[in-house]
C-alpha cells in the first residue's frame, strides 16, 4: 500500500509542477481472464466482464506525447474449469478488486480536433479484495460458496499488466473526450507458492474498453490539447 501511496505523491507533483495538465473521470469495461503455464502445456480461463472508475490524469511531455496517468477501482477476474457433478454444472469464478495506477506514453497525431492515440505502457495493481468460489459439500448437497480471497496464500496482491492499444480523442475549447481500447498482458506471477508447484505460473490478461472526459488545467503550451 505504501507504494501506492508515493505513486499518488508523484502524480500530485506531476500536476502542480506542469503547467498544462489535465484531469477528469473516466469509466472502463474489460474483458479479463487468467491463462496458468506449466511444463509441457498451458490452460486459458474463461473470460469474465469487468468495469472500473476512476480519475485520469494527463502530463504534457511534448507535441506528440502525453504522459497518461491517474487512478482507478477496478474489478477483474475469471471463471475457472467448468464441473459437471450429477448432471449438473458448475463455473466457479475468481474476482479481486484492485486499486490500479497506470504509465501510459500517448501519442497524438491528427488534423483538427480530432487526435489519433497510439498507446503503450504498463500499469501497477494493488489486490484491495475479492473472492472465489469453490464447491462445497453439505449432507450430499453440493453448491457454490464464495470465499474471502486470501492474499499471500490463494493469489499474490499486486498486479503489473503491460498495456498495448489505440485510442481517438476529440478536442473541446475547454476539455476533451477520449475512447480507446487495449490489450492487457500480465507480467507477473500471481500464485503463491502454497497454491501450486513452483513451475505453475498464473498471469492476468484481457482487454479494456475506456472513455474519459477530461478538464484543462492551466495554460495551452502547444496547439494539441491532451486528452484523458
Amino acid at each position: 500500500m505504501k507504494q501506492i501511496l508515493a505513486l499518488i505523491i508523484l502524480i500530485q507533483v506531476a500536476l502542480s509542477a506542469n503547467a498544462q495538465s489535465y484531469i477528469g473521470i473516466g469509466a472502463s469495461a474489460n474483458s479479463s481472464g487468467y491463462s496458468i503455464s506449466f511444463k509441457g502445456g498451458s490452460l486459458a480461463y474463461n473470460n469474465v466482464l469487468g468495469l472500473s472508475i476512476g480519475v485520469p490524469v494527463e502530463v504534457y511531455l511534448s507535441e506528440k506525447f502525453n504522459l497518461s496517468t491517474g487512478l482507478k477501482y477496478a474489478s477483474k477476474g475469471s471463471v475457472l474449469i467448468s464441473l459437471t457433478i450429477d448432471n449438473t454444472e458448475y463455473e466457479p469464478k475468481i474476482q479481486i478488486y484492485y486499486l490500479e495506477i497506470p504509465f501510459l506514453l500517448k501519442g497524438k497525431f491528427g488534423v483538427n480536433k480530432i487526435q489519433f492515440n497510439p498507446i503503450g505502457g504498463f500499469s501497477l495493481g494493488y489486490g484491495m479484495s475479492g473472492f472465489i468460489e469453490n464447491l462445497s459439500n453439505n449432507s450430499g448437497n453440493r453448491f457454490i460458496q464464495e470465499e474471502e480471497i486470501d492474499f499471500g496464500n490463494d493469489v499474490k496482491r499486486f498486479l503489473f499488466q503491460l498495456h498495448l492499444g489505440a485510442g481517438v480523442t476529440f478536442l473541446l475549447p475547454k476539455s476533451a473526450l477520449s475512447l480507446d481500447i487495449q490489450y492487457l498482458k500480465g507480467i507477473n506471477n500471481l500464485l503463491t507458492t502454497s497454491s501450486l508447484p513452483d513451475d505453475y505460473s498464473l498471469t492476468a490478461n484481457g482487454f479494456e474498453f475506456t472513455a474519459g472526459y477530461l478538464f484543462k488545467i492551466g495554460k495551452d503550451k502547444s496547439k494539441a490539447t491532451p486528452s484523458k
